[in-house]
Formats: structure tokens, sequence, C-alpha cells
């Protein structure tokens, strides 16, 4: 059952009782408002047992805005949103380059994470910090959301009934403006801070791609999930991201 959600008992005559559970809501914290922070923002506002107790971001004038227009309370850091509102945990939604440094941070001080995809640019990194982690016995998950998509369980569960026989080749595309753009760049194109499309965009079609054999269950989700992909793998992946960037 998860902490502040209205659940119905029986009475002793078979009939439920709506109850309102005992438990405290999961005080959260928003790292990062821009493009996905803000989506991560809003749903975490109207979550019921959902506590959003500070969000945080480098911009004053953005942080201004949320604070007199939502009221939430707004900090110039990580260390200062831990420190004064204690999260239980944080959603990080920031460009990918300082993802490990605020991961890291968070896991140390004993809050759970969850993380914009995709975790790191360095699978070492990310593989350190799942074993932090999982030795710290915390929920760490990065924000592969496609894995969940009922096309793809529906795809996985086809495969393993034999629908087509042997998958031998499997081609995965996305398209989109995010990256690449005609004029311009962000910061995802950029190596040192988000890895370019291999990082940023090509993330989703590959690690659904792969979830289709080997998908989780929402319900029981490992407590940390670094990364979907071998080492090996994310390391050949990373020299064609620098080739390519």
């Amino acid at each position: 059952m998860l902490p502040g959600k209205v659940v119905d008992e029986p009475d002793g005559e078979g009939s439920p009782v709506h109850q309102e559970s005992t438990r405290p809501p999961v005080r959260v914290g928003v790292i990062g408002v821009g493009k996905m922070g803000l989506s991560h923002l809003s749903i975490a506002r109207a979550l019921q047992n959902v506590d959003l107790v500070g969000i945080v971001d480098a911009t004053d004038y953005l942080l201004d805005v949320l604070h007199k227009y939502t009221g939430v309370t707004t900090f110039s850091s990580l260390e200062k949103l831990l420190d004064q509102a204690r999260p239980d945990a944080v959603i990080i939604a920031t460009p990918t380059g300082s993802h490990a440094e605020l991961v890291r941070s968070a896991l140390e001080r004993g809050v759970h994470v969850f993380c914009e995809k995709p975790l790191t640019l360095s699978a070492d990194e990310s593989v350190e910090l799942a074993r932090l982690a999982d030795a710290r016995g915390l929920v760490a998950q990065v924000g592969y959301h496609n894995r969940f998509i009922a096309t793809f369980q529906e795809v996985k569960r086809l495969l393993e009934a034999g629908a087509i026989g042997r998958v031998r080749h499997v081609l995965a595309e996305a398209y989109g403006p995010v990256v690449l753009k005609p004029k311009g760049s962000t910061w995802r194109s950029r190596r040192n801070t988000g890895g370019g499309c291999l990082y940023d965009y090509a993330a989703h079609p590959s690690t659904s791609s792969i979830g289709t054999w080997a998908t989780p269950s929402p319900c029981a989700v490992p407590r940390s999930t670094a990364s979907s992909l071998p080492i090996s793998t994310m390391r050949s992946i990373r020299r064609s991201a620098m080739r390519t960037t």
C-alpha cells in the first residue's frame, strides 16, 4: 500500500469502509524545472500521496515565477533542499552531464532517486551509482518510461508466446528535432552535457527493444536500475557517440 493512499477495508460485516492511511505522504523534491522537470513537477503536485517539499533550479527568475504562482518552496542547490526540506525522494531532470554528481549526493544522504534518462555519460559511473543505491537499500530508477507502456508489454507477451518465431533482428527508430536542429544546438547535442543523439534520443528505442525481452514488472522494479545494457555494450555506444557528436 502506498503511503497516504485511501483504502477500503471490511467493517466486520463484509462491507468496505473508506479509510485514510495513517502513513505520511512521500516527501519529494524536483531538481531542474526545464522541459521534463516541469512535467514531473505537474505530476508530483497532482498525486495525493506525494508532498512536494521543494524545487531546485539554477535560474532565479524561473524559481521566482514558480513560487509566486504555485507557492512551492524553492532552493538554489540540491544541498540546501536536502538540508532544509529533508525529502524522502528526489526527481532529477537536469542536463545529463550533471546527473552523476546529483544522484550520488542524494544517495549518500539516504534519499531515493528517480533520474531522467540517460543516467550518466559513463557506463562506469552508472554502475557505481547502481551499486551505491543497492548498498544503501535505496530505490534508484531511470526514466525509461516506454518499457512500461502497454504496447511494449504486449509485444513482449507475444514474443514469449512464440507468435512470430525466433527474433534475430530488431530495427528501432525514433524521430524528433530534440537533439539535431537545423539551426543552433542545445546541451543535448554536446558530448559533455547531453552526449548527442545516441545518448539522449536513441536511448529510448534501444532500451525499449531490449526491454521487450526483459521488462520488469512496474510492481516489482529492482531497487537499482542504472542501465538496461551490458557494460561492454554501453562502452561501445559511448565510443560511437563521441565519433558522431
